[in-house]
């Protein structure tokens, strides 16, 4: 369960650096700013924000890194709703992309991250990349909805509201970004083929609980290469590369003496002392996510007549 510490290359990405050099992609993000003021004279004082996951079935995967910008774009968007637009150097707290950071952060996991081995590094899609600053294509795709009629419910978060008192409210180019997800809480998502490979699977092995701990069950994707989500530990590793920064120490790693609960797991992970998964703006939403497939599978029962 060893981790190790994240080194100075991989610290203080940003979401769409995150994405760049990641090998898989599991979610879809919407990043929705918000000027918490109606008054346009203090609309540029401060800027909040919701960082929403939109899950997906299955991880897409990828052979060479950094990804596309039109691919970045693919599962990044960015919507403003306020009194006017924000001015670019406000966005480029949480929007920046840095060439040199790119490079840095895939070069040591190249070097350190046993699951990067085989991963091409791209110098087209680097050359694309900015020196410092928001990618033209999230600027393009932004979209702009230029009112300041504000939903309470959606600025909702897990903290408290940093710009609820605006007294103390300082022009700051920090932008306070609440994490939340959307997610199939009835289990809708989970297709009757998915299920119905499952208990086909479970009969074909006699339904006995060792050799269902140890079975490989894919999941049927929207893709062309689906991931296996069932004991693999590279997909979380894969996902989130910030976080397992040398590969290792992700659940359900077969290659361990002892075996530990996928929930046990998950609960010490987000409890860890630097709090990096606790903190991260979409973890814990693809870890139930993932809980919550296993299971809408896992008591699902197959009926004949």
């Amino acid at each position: 369960m060893w981790l190790g510490d994240i080194p100075v290359e991989l610290q203080g990405l940003t979401i769409p650096e995150e994405k760049l050099i990641s090998l898989h992609r599991h979610n879809s993000c919407i990043i929705k700013l918000q000027s918490p003021f109606h008054s346009m004279a203090t609309a540029q004082g401060a800027l909040k924000g919701n960082c929403i996951t939109f899950l997906q079935n299955t991880p897409n995967i990828v052979n060479s890194l950094p990804l596309k910008m039109a691919d970045l774009c693919d599962t990044l968007k960015v919507i403003f709703i306020g009194a006017r637009p924000p001015e670019r150097l406000q966005l480029k707290r949480i929007l920046t992309v840095r060439k040199k950071k790119i490079v840095e952060a895939l070069g040591w996991l190249k070097k350190y991250n046993i699951l990067y081995k085989n991963v091409d590094i791209n110098l087209d899609n680097i050359a694309e990349l900015p020196e410092n600053d928001i990618p033209e294509p999230i600027i393009t795709t932004m979209e702009q909805i230029l009112n300041d009629k504000e939903v309470p419910s959606e600025r909702a978060g897990y903290i408290p509201d940093p710009l609820s008192n605006s007294t103390e409210l300082n022009i700051s180019n920090v932008i306070p970004i609440n994490n939340s997800a959307v997610l199939d809480v009835n289990g809708s998502s989970i297709s009757s083929e998915e299920i119905n490979n499952y208990l086909l699977k479970k009969i074909k092995n006699g339904g006995t609980n060792d050799e269902m701990n140890v079975e490989n069950i894919y999941l049927i994707p929207h893709s062309s290469k689906p991931v296996n989500e069932y004991f693999n530990p590279k997909l979380l590793a894969g996902l989130y590369p910030t976080l397992f920064c040398y590969g290792l120490g992700a659940p359900e790693d077969q290659s361990r003496p002892l075996t530990i609960n996928l929930r046990e797991h998950i609960r010490y992970l987000l409890s860890y002392d630097d709090r990096r998964f606790e903190t991260n703006h979409s973890f814990i939403f693809v870890v139930f996510n993932l809980l919550q497939r296993r299971d809408a599978c896992f008591h699902a029962q197959l009926i004949a007549t």
